[in-house]
């Protein structure tokens, strides 16, 4: 039981990690500010996959503390495409959410970049993906 507890510390302290190699982002803003290599976040914004894809991605994101999140998917010109996520979330979880390619109005999104962001918390972290068709 001892060694359970330390398996769960060490598992929710992952949650909050630094910015390392392998969960950089695009760009990452808290309260206003761009995020810097070191800084604690609430929640990590993982990259689609796979990518660049065709009809469908998915995207996971963990949550450290419970925040309300909302997810957006944005044209390389910023317009804003589609909102996947709106919603509360509780700490210590991880979710999965698939795009389709869809913009709001049931349409396909045509081939090339996108943005997506993940915001909450006065955080908003944000990555690039690309649609083939």
């Amino acid at each position: 039981m001892k060694y359970l507890n330390v398996f769960i510390v060490m598992a929710a302290l992952s949650l909050f990690p630094s910015c390392e190699s392998d969960t950089k982002i695009l760009a990452g803003y808290q309260n206003g500010e761009e995020l810097e290599e070191g800084d604690l976040i609430p929640f990590l914004l993982h990259q689609n996959f796979p990518n660049p894809f065709n009809p469908r991605t998915s995207i996971r994101f963990d949550v450290g503390k419970s925040l309300h999140l909302t997810m957006k998917v944005y044209t390389d010109d910023w317009q804003e495409v589609s909102k996947l996520v709106d919603d509360e979330f509780d700490e210590n979880t991880f979710h999965t959410v698939i795009f389709q390619g869809i913009n709001s109005d049931g349409e396909e999104v045509p081939s090339g970049s996108y943005f997506y962001t993940l915001e909450g918390g006065g955080v908003i972290l944000i990555r690039k993906m690309t649609v083939l068709k």
